[in-house]
Formats: structure tokens, C-alpha cells, sequence
């Protein structure tokens, strides 16, 4: 990709001023100073070299800059239009460019084929994804949101009036419930915790979450639901009840063998343990009793 600027300066147009972009080769820039100097302009763009020869009849030289290298033809075509359209046209009182079409392999109005249309796709594809496109992108973005408040509110307002639609909760609520999301959700938990402050910040906002009333209850709801579900199961069924008594008794067995073995080895822990049990079973007493009071059956 190259261009065609003026060498300095002129009353219209600032210095360096691009008024022709094409694509090709640095020959293919000195193909233009060449074709000035044919006295034959039938067929050619006149615009264009009636500026060059301007240019060089005062002793100055055309600046044919360089403006990107090793593309392939799609991306060069890609390219020739953004920079047509980026500096304007002068046939279209858009800008200072000689071009006297949009760029690419056609004309204006030159309707694409599904073929064609598809080549062009991949080749934005594959510009998009250079590291400089993506960085320049991403500064650019990262700009505009830091200073412009009035695109972060409406950002914002727009992302809580997307989720507060009711096909969008539903269709969240479906979606989180598959194997892969729960799958995808919980590998990138693990690979966001994996950073200290992240991890830090993530657990206040869980404690903040669950120390909120209406979390405690519909918490504690569905617990005695679960409870009252699982009881109706075991009474239905002995011998899955008596399954259930040893599994737990196992479980709380082994939990007393370990919390044994540390307590050994730490006396200190093992005091503040014994009192924070003790305050737990009085606690779970008095609530029980509570409870008993108000003829609310034991969960």
C-alpha cells in the first residue's frame, strides 16, 4: 500500500497531504511520476496527474509514502477502501484524493458476489486480528470509555435493561444450568482465582452476598425443604434409612478422627476449638427450645 502527498505546504491542503492512495509496490508509485510524463492522457486519471505535473514543474518531488508492506491482494484491497473513505474523495467534496472510485478490485456500486463477499470477510478477518489492529483497538476503546461518562452510563443502563427482559433471565437461567456452561463457568472461576486480589475481592463480594436477609432465607428454605423431602424418602424406604444413619455416622466419625489428630498437635487450637463447639451446641439449644416454644417442628 502507498501514497501520493504534495512535498510541502500549499495554500488548500497542509503539508504531506495524501491525494492518491493505490496499492502495490514501491515501482508501482514511480509508475504514476512516469505516467505524468507521457503527454498521452487518454484513458488516465487527468485529476491526478495534472497534480503531479503541478508538482514537478515547480522543481519539487511527489513524497510516495509507504503505508503498509507484505499484504496479500485481499488486504490490500481492504485497505485501499478504508484509506479512500478515511481521507475523503475530491470528486465527492470529501477530501483531497484524486481516487475515482472507493478502492478495492471495482467501482462504486459494484455489488459483490457471495464469493467475493466472503474473500473480503476473511481479509477483515485476518487485518482484525493483527497484534498492532487489536492494540490500537483496544487503546482506542480503552479512551473513550475512561473519558467519556456519558458511553459508560449508557453502557451500563443498556447491559441492566438487557438482563432485566424476561426472555433473557430465562434463557440465562437455561443456559447456566447445562454441563458445558457449569463446565466453562467453573474453569474460568478457577483460572480468575488463581490471582490474590481477584481472589481477595472475590471472596468479600460472597460474604457481602450471603450476609444479605433474603439470601439467609430462601437459603434456609430451601434447607428445610431438602430436609423435609429426604425425611418423607428415608421413612418410605428402611433399609435406605438405616444406609443413611451409618453413612452420616461414618462421616462424623472420620471428621472427629481428624479434627483429633490436629487438636493434638496444637493445644491452643484445640481450647479455641472446645469453646467455639461449646458456644455452637448452646446456641443450637436455645434455638431448638425456641422453636420448641413456638410448635415449629426440628429441621
Amino acid at each position: 500500500m502507498y501514497s501520493l502527498g504534495y512535498p510541502r505546504a500549499t495554500p488548500k491542503w497542509p503539508a504531506e497531504t495524501e491525494f492518491y492512495v493505490g496499492k502495490g509496490a514501491l515501482s508501482r508509485g514511480k509508475f504514476h511520476l512516469s505516467e505524468a510524463a507521457n503527454l498521452n492522457d487518454k484513458g488516465k486519471n487527468r485529476v491526478k496527474i495534472a497534480k503531479i505535473r503541478r508538482i514537478v514543474e515547480v522543481g519539487d518531488n511527489v513524497i510516495i509514502k509507504i503505508l503498509h508492506r507484505n499484504l496479500s491482494n485481499y488486504e490490500a484491497s481492504l485497505l485501499e477502501i478504508f484509506y479512500i473513505a478515511k481521507y475523503g474523495r475530491a470528486n465527492l467534496s470529501l477530501g483531497p484524493l484524486t481516487n475515482l472510485t472507493n478502492g478495492g478490485d471495482g467501482g462504486q456500486g459494484v455489488i459483490h458476489d457471495e464469493k467475493a463477499r466472503r474473500n473480503m470477510s476473511e481479509v477483515q478477518k485476518i487485518v482484525n486480528k493483527r497484534p498492532e489492529v487489536i492494540l490500537n483497538k483496544s487503546e482506542s476503546q480503552k479512551r473513550t470509555n475512561r473519558n467519556n461518562p456519558d458511553i459508560v452510563i449508557k453502557r451500563g443502563l443498556a447491559i441492566k435493561q438487557g438482563y432485566a427482559k424476561p426472555s433473557a433471565k430465562r434463557m440465562g437461567s437455561i443456559n447456566a444450568r447445562t454441563p458445558q456452561a457449569r463446565a466453562k463457568g467453573s474453569a474460568t472461576l478457577k483460572i480468575t482465582l488463581q490471582d490474590p486480589a481477584m481472589k481477595k475481592k472475590w471472596s468479600v463480594a460472597q460474604k457481602i452476598a450471603q450476609n444479605k436477609p433474603e439470601v439467609n432465607a430462601k437459603r434456609s428454605q430451601s434447607l428445610k425443604n431438602s430436609n423435609k423431602i429426604l425425611r418423607e424418602r428415608l421413612e418410605a424406604d428402611p433399609e435406605a434409612k438405616a444406609l443413611e444413619h451409618k453413612k452420616r455416622s461414618d462421616a462424623a466419625k472420620a471428621c472427629c478422627a481428624r479434627r483429633k489428630l490436629v487438636l493434638d498437635a496444637d493445644p491452643v487450637a484445640a481450647q479455641k476449638a472446645f469453646e467455639t463447639m461449646s458456644t455452637a451446641v448452646k446456641e443450637g439449644w436455645a434455638r431448638r427450645q425456641k422453636r420448641l416454644k413456638a410448635n415449629e417442628p426440628a429441621e
